[in-house]
């Protein structure tokens, strides 16, 4: 949130709840209100979904004039103190009501409507809490994973695509429910502060006989930093150019790279594994002249320089 908005609140006299992505504790009821309207309009739009917005107004008009569990009133004579007209009731006489009534009875249905409202915040919280955990303190250096329910990536299936991302390392305390993390870039689509609901602590594998074998440095070919690569895991077109996906030898899922197949010249044994087991995968063949012949298994990666050691 940027200092303006806060300032601007303050003078306001708004009091300000901010919330991190995908954490719909903070405002419920919002959340609530938008799964109706969502299911309203899957209900009325067309295949295609492009005309989702012609059916806004009439979703507006739908809720305001439906009766609130919470309130027991419309949304419509809450804030109008009438509801409107349809077009189908029969005709009526019109009654002048006067000004000091109508605000009486205005005030007085507010004030039960707020009643209600706080009524049913806290039946709602009093059920919520029955299931409810102590949020775990963390620290800044500490490692932690994150859910990968709520974010995409390059896998085409999601069901079988990882649960947990990471590890990633804790920059900042933001809030005991928010904290700031180290991303990698990777996670280009990622807000690196995210709720505590959405992370885990991660804890080493301390078994004597699986010893977590340090990332290993790159070897020198030619006064280049080359990996060595272990797998090729899959591969893309972007912007023209043909990338792989690079498991490296020692080193964790986390730090795989998709790296451009000018980088993998001396890689071609893991390229034809690939190609092999994955026939359908995107390839390029270059002409016989630019074949290369070296077949070390190292490639050329973005980190030189950044972890090696």
């Amino acid at each position: 949130m940027s200092r303006f908005s806060r300032e601007l609140a303050s003078l306001l006299g708004i009091k300000l709840t901010p919330s991190t992505a995908y954490h719909p504790q903070t405002d419920g009821q919002t959340e609530r209100v938008n799964q109706e309207i969502e299911t309203y309009l899957r209900v009325f739009i067309n295949h295609r979904q492009d005309d989702w917005a012609d059916w806004l107004p009439l979703a507006e008009f739908s809720y305001n004039n439906r009766i609130h569990a919470a309130t027991h009133r419309t949304p419509f004579e809450l804030d109008t103190g009438q509801h409107p007209r349809m077009g189908t009731e029969s005709a009526r006489t019109s009654t002048v009501e006067a000004a000091d009534a109508f605000a009486t009875r205005m005030s007085q249905m507010q004030e039960e409507a707020k009643a209600a409202l706080s009524h049913a915040a806290d039946e709602m919280a009093k059920y919520y809490d029955r299931h409810r955990q102590r949020a775990p303190q963390f620290q800044v250096g500490e490692k932690v994973w994150l859910n990968a329910q709520n974010y995409t990536t390059d896998r085409p299936t999601k069901k079988l695509d990882h649960r947990w991302i990471g590890p990633f390392k804790i920059l900042k305390v933001i809030s005991p429910a928010a904290l700031k993390l180290q991303l990698t870039a990777k996670q280009k689509g990622v807000h690196p502060v995210v709720s505590v609901t959405n992370i885990r602590r991660y804890t080493p594998d301390d078994v004597a006989e699986r010893p977590q074998e340090p990332r290993p440095g790159p070897d020198v070919i030619d006064g280049k930093e080359e990996y060595e690569a272990e797998r090729i895991l899959d591969s893309k077109y972007s912007r023209g150019r043909l990338f792989y996906l690079v498991k490296f030898r020692g080193w964790p899922n986390s730090d795989n790279e998709w790296l451009p197949a000018t980088n993998l010249e001396n890689a071609t044994e893991l390229l034809a594994d690939f190609h092999r087991l994955h026939p359908l995968a995107t390839k390029h063949t270059p002409p016989a002249h630019e074949q290369p012949h070296c077949t070390r298994t190292l490639a050329t990666s973005r980190r030189r320089g950044l972890r090696g050691g």
